[in-house]
């Protein structure tokens, strides 16, 4: 899983490979991971690339919400672009897809409406309520 610690706004991706038996070993649990020269190097370009694209969802209000989509189709093309440059190995190690993990907000309404205060006040006021203020 590629997952920035930038921050926490940042987009989780899951990333699938197809790998020869060369390059994978098998965990005392079972698990494939890279061989270590290749786990080391993976960790790598994944360090370097959340280190660059996180600042980019440092401030995410300040995004306006119909970028949202198009900011992710970026971010995972430079992935895409990065890994090939960085990372593959044609014939041996190849991507096969990337996939967001957990929720992303790619739309997010006005919120100063009279409904939408009346709906934050009545959950401020069952969290009153169960003592979680």
């Amino acid at each position: 899983m590629l997952d920035s610690k930038v921050n926490h706004n940042s987009p989780k991706f899951q990333l699938k490979f197809y790998v020869k038996d060369t390059y994978v070993a098998e965990t005392v649990d079972g698990d494939l991971q890279f061989i270590r020269k290749y786990r080391r190097k993976f960790n790598e370009v994944k360090a370097l690339f959340c280190k660059e694209y996180g600042k980019v969802y440092n401030y995410p209000d300040t995004i306006e919400n119909d970028d949202s989509l198009d900011l992710m189709i970026t971010t995972v093309k430079a992935l895409q672009s990065r890994l090939e440059k960085s990372f593959l190995i044609p014939g041996s190690i190849e991507l096969h897809t990337i996939e967001l993990i957990g929720n992303w907000e790619v739309f997010n309404g006005k919120n100063d409406s009279a409904l939408v205060k009346e709906y934050e006040e009545q959950l401020f006021n069952n969290f009153k309520k169960f003592g979680l203020t």
